[in-house]
């Protein structure tokens, strides 16, 4: 069996369920992996996911922000959670699935929602830098401690790479801002931590999802569609 697996950060995933549904109807991955939901669990549109067809799913969500969940044909087993720097975040759920069915060979899949760091690169005068840093160091640690590298686990997470091209989003061109940001700012020292993360896992697979700017991540169509029929409701109501 060949598993398909898409990974998403839907920035509210009850606001957006209507564009979920018609995505997994669209392209029906045996996985969905999203980033940001924007709930607590008891408030994630399980019965939708049902209705869908997909009757299994791990949540980790908080009121209000970040927020991670799976949804999923298959059955998931050993759904675990942790949480990174203190805080208490919902940034992580992991899950074990076998595509193979009883007998198949079991796959471990991480999602991460990693700190995005603000604006300004440089973790003296930004918390919310260091917290991305402080973050990644972590999750690089734990990876390796536990051995997760080389063990063909899959890792879904919306992490904005600083210093990469592809990363510079329509909201974020100012040349402080942490994709723009020049090398004496401290932004390569978060892009060399994205790499060596990247070589913390060697063994298993990443995955970089859908993102919610129409640049970064590969961009979504129907997010962009969203987007333009806010934009001409707008202008209808000031005409």
């Amino acid at each position: 069996m060949r598993l398909t697996l898409a990974t998403w950060n839907i920035n509210s995933v009850r606001l957006r369920i209507d564009l979920v549904a018609r995505f997994l109807r669209e392209q029906a991955p045996h996985v969905l992996c999203l980033q940001e939901t924007k709930c607590r669990d008891s408030e994630f549109p399980l019965a939708a996911f049902h209705k869908l067809g997909y009757p299994y799913a791990a949540i980790n969500g908080q009121k209000g922000y970040h927020g991670v969940a799976i949804a999923s044909k298959l059955p998931l087993t050993i759904i675990d959670r942790r949480s990174f720097c203190e805080k208490g975040d919902a940034r992580h759920i992991a899950v074990t699935l076998k595509p193979g069915g009883a007998g198949g060979r079991a796959i471990a899949l991480h999602n991460f929602y990693v700190p995005s760091g603000g604006d300004e690169p440089d973790p003296a005068v930004n918390p919310k830098f260091a917290h991305k840093l402080a973050f990644l160091d972590e999750m690089a640690d734990w990876m390796t401690t536990e051995r997760i590298a080389g063990s063909g686990a899959i890792i879904a997470d919306d992490i904005t790479r600083p210093c990469c091209g592809s990363s510079v989003t329509r909201r974020s061109r100012s040349k402080n801002s942490i994709p723009c940001a020049t090398r004496d700012r401290g932004s390569m020292r978060c892009a060399t931590l994205c790499r060596g993360r990247k070589n913390s896992i060697r063994g298993g697979a990443i995955a970089h999802g859908i993102g919610e700017s129409p640049i970064e991540g590969g961009g979504s169509t129907m997010f962009r569609a969203e987007k333009r029929a806010r934009r001409t409701q707008k202008e209808t109501r000031r005409h």
